[in-house]
């Protein structure tokens, strides 16, 4: 049985798609501190530096670059896509006016996604 997207269940996605951002970033700053104070001036040398390293050169990148960047990143691509749908679900039920503010509006949240 197939389901049809409606305006609703994109928007319920896309809504879902931000909260997990705003989850992995707020437990991303938590991990940061927690890094910040394992890695303390209490706590040096090589295993210290070790945390730091591996926080830095893997953590970060895996939850930034891949996983939330606004622009490039998994759920960029996500939004990108449930808006390209929700654009072309639209396209075909209105007149060339509508049209053209659509894909004007579909472009501004574009570029508003990746400024931001």
């Amino acid at each position: 049985m197939s389901t049809i997207l409606t305006s609703a269940i994109i928007q319920n996605a896309t809504n879902s798609v931000n909260t997990y951002i705003n989850s992995v970033t707020g437990l991303n700053d938590q991990l940061q501190d927690v890094i910040n104070t394992l890695t303390s001036a209490n706590f040096t040398g090589d295993a210290s530096n070790g945390y730091k390293e591996f926080y830095t050169n893997k953590v970060v990148p895996a939850i930034t670059e891949n996983l939330t960047q606004q622009g490039t990143s998994l759920t960029a691509s996500i939004i990108t896509q449930l808006i390209l749908v929700l654009f072309q679900k639209s396209v075909f039920k209105v007149p060339r006016l509508m049209y053209l503010i659509q894909l004007l509006t579909c472009l501004h949240l574009l570029m508003y996604k990746q400024k931001y």
